[in-house]
């Protein structure tokens, strides 16, 4: 509230409230009412963009949950997420205004000093197994927060920036790009079992995620009049693109073909219907891998780097970018610019020399034909399915 008025002084008098809602007056320094209105709206204006309206943890955290649901990720992923936001809550506080301070550095301020906190309490908290609360887990916790203030500076409803949350120890220069080289590839295949061995082919030579393999059906999902060796339709549950056709190489359309002929009598329950008759979860294949990298004295391999050994073979075998996020599954190729395509330098550009049937159908000329721009969306078109 505000107001204006002129006694027996030559200006106007004017009164409001301050960033803190008590009444404060003094002289506009104006002579005309117009002016002095002018004034008073640029002070109250002023006064407002002070005044922060209160957000919470708990505002953040509603918002993240929201943006999950849109994503339509599956049960399995919105029950961790709301784990993730329990421990925010729990550590931060869901009361805790984040606008407290009251401008935009002290609220950056304040997000990094939160964060720091919040790392070291989880490092000296067990997960229910009795394990110690990994760093990847931390960050998944954060980034669950940073996700819901990134919503909320999109709505206009905060001011400070999302990155802060992140302690140093969690900065975006940590993030994982680890791509095994060429020879750690050809010692691992000398390790794996034949059925192991499978399902690593699969991820490299498909780019699937783990929980995608899962989902191909052997009748509605595979395609072998698709490309030069068929291809099989990936089922996502992040983005609207996630639902994709991805061509098969010569390797993994022996595997396929290996996989259809296996009887139901040998299949999980579960898994009758499907390509894969068993699952492998992303813990169980780490801690399979695990011991064979140690006693091969390579670095630990998990999912995800055969996920980025599909999309760098593809970079370096002159594949387009945006075929390249289509196959992914993305929305855009910020992700692939950002972690998967290591450069031209990768390692993966002697993949093609050295394991020939990995990346035999990966040539720019053998793929499914879908550069054009207007078919990113709709690989299932009559157009795809053309022979390459």
């Amino acid at each position: 509230m505000s107001g204006i008025w002129k006694g027996e002084r030559k200006y106007y008098q004017a009164w409001w409230s301050n960033a803190e809602g008590e009444r404060e007056q003094g002289s506009t320094g104006k002579t005309t009412k117009k002016a002095a209105d002018q004034w008073l709206r640029n002070k109250e204006l002023a006064v407002s963009v002070r005044r922060l309206s209160t957000f919470t943890v708990a505002d953040a955290l509603e918002l993240a949950g929201r943006k999950q649901v849109r994503r339509c990720n599956a049960p399995r992923t919105l029950t961790a997420a709301a784990s993730r936001a329990g421990h925010v809550a729990r550590l931060w506080g869901e009361d805790l205004d984040l606008h407290g301070p009251g401008d935009r550095e002290s609220v950056n301020a304040l997000l990094v000093e939160l964060g720091g906190e919040y790392m070291d309490q989880r490092r000296r908290e067990l997960t229910p197994q009795g394990r110690v609360v990994s760093e990847s887990q931390i960050r998944k916790e954060l980034q669950l927060l940073a996700q819901g203030l990134r919503v909320a500076v999109k709505a206009g409803k905060f001011v400070g920036e999302a990155a802060c949350v992140f302690p140093e120890e969690l900065g975006t220069d940590r993030i994982r790009t680890r791509c095994p080289s060429t020879d750690e590839l050809r010692r691992l295949r000398g390790r794996a079992t034949a059925h192991r061995w499978q399902w690593i082919v699969l991820y490299a030579s498909t780019g699937a995620d783990i929980s995608e393999l899962h989902r191909v059906r052997r009748k509605e999902d595979i395609d072998f009049d698709r490309g030069l060796f068929g291809a099989i339709r990936l089922r996502g549950t992040k983005t609207k693109h996630r639902d994709r056709w991805v061509p098969l190489t010569a390797e993994t359309r022996a595997i396929v073909d290996a996989l259809l002929q296996v009887p139901d009598d040998d299949r999980h329950a579960s898994r009758i219907g499907y390509l894969m008759p068993a699952l492998w979860d992303s813990s169980s294949f780490a801690k399979t891998v695990r011991p064979w990298c140690d006693a091969l004295g390579i670095e630990h391999i998990i999912v995800k780097d055969l996920r980025r050994c599909y999309v760098s073979t593809l970079r370096e075998n002159g594949v387009a970018e945006a075929d390249c996020v289509a196959l992914m599954g993305h929305v855009n190729s910020a992700m692939i610019r950002r972690i998967y395509h290591q450069g031209s330098n990768s390692a993966f550009d002697q993949v093609a020399r050295t394991l020939p049937n990995l990346s035999a159908n990966m040539r720019h000329d053998n793929v499914v034909p879908i550069g054009k721009a207007s078919e990113l969306g709709g690989l299932g078109s009559d157009a795809t399915g053309e022979k390459a």
